[in-house]
Order: C-alpha cells, then structure tokens, then sequence
C-alpha cells in the first residue's frame, strides 16, 4: 500500500509504508492482548462457575498496595476481580492463579474514588482490606466490558461498586 509520486524523490513512498507497517505491527500487537485478555477470561469463567467478573487496570497504586499481601502486579498488564466461595481474588496477566486472595470479612471498606493510570486520573473502586500491615486501600480501576478504550461514567462506577458491596455482604 505504498503511493507512488511521479516526479518526487520517493519519501512519499518510504513515509506511507512506515506507516502501513506500523499500522500492522500495533494491530498484531493489540489483537494479542486481546486474545491473552479473553484467555484469562474464559479460564476463570472455567475455574470458577457463576463468578460475576469485573475487569480491571491495575494502576501503580495497587501494585504498591498488593505488597502487604507479598504480591506483585504489574502495571503493563489487564486484570480481573471476582468474588467466589467467600472470598475476594485479583487476578492479573495470564490468571493461573489469584495475585491477591483475602477473605471477605478482611474487607472493610469499597468506596468509589480515583487513581492515576499512566497521565490521567481514572475513577476506580476502592476497597479497603485488613492485611497483617494494617489496611490497605486497593484501587480498581475498572474497565468497560466490551469497550475497553471508552470510560466508565461516575454512575456506572458507582453502580459496580454497589454490586460488588451485594456480593461481599451476601458471603458475610
């Protein structure tokens, strides 16, 4: 897909074709995400059957927060958050296995408030947690199902965080 210029020097040509190959490599590389992201899905839907998910970005926040749980998180990856069996579990990456598990009595608090993903602040669902450090504010920002790239309004925070708040208060 290279446009040829008849009497140009050719860097019409080399600047269309950069671009097409760029074009190519970052649709290659969001297509693989969104594969490892509907992966990780579909084995926790397998794992465990009836879990609500909510999916999430994990903010630098969290990722510092996840360490009173002796976690790691990292912040270039999607996640997900679910409530099963009387318990809270985050999963991020390939989700083999919950990066932060607790029980739900252990959390105290879900309000709605803002963390900072990359150079914006994004509206997220905190939940406090008893840790053996003391409390720990974990924000999730959480993520339009669908949609990935189109905020989640104030309401619609709100209305997940409510949802979640039924949850955990029907295992209490």
């Amino acid at each position: 897909m290279a446009i040829r210029l008849e009497d140009g020097d050719g860097s019409a040509t080399i600047i269309i074709s950069s671009l097409t190959v760029t074009l190519v490599i970052a649709a290659a590389i969001f297509g693989w995400f969104a594969l490892r992201m509907r992966a990780r899905r579909s084995r926790i839907a397998d794992d465990h059957p009836g879990a609500r998910q909510v999916q999430f970005s994990p903010s630098p926040e969290l990722a510092s927060a996840a360490r009173a749980f002796a976690a790691r998180i990292s912040t270039s990856a999607h996640g997900t958050l679910i409530v099963h069996e009387g318990r809270l579990k985050i999963f991020v990456g390939g989700g083999e296995a919950p990066r932060i598990n607790v029980p739900v009595d252990d959390v105290t608090d879900i309000s709605v408030g803002e963390t900072l993903l990359g150079v914006r602040w994004t509206r997220s669902i905190d939940f406090t947690v008893s840790s053996p450090a003391g409390p720990v504010k974990l924000p999730i920002a959480v993520l339009r199902d669908g949609n990935m790239f189109r905020s989640l309004t104030d309401a619609e925070v709100e209305a997940m965080a409510a949802q979640l708040r039924q949850e955990i208060a029907a295992f209490a």
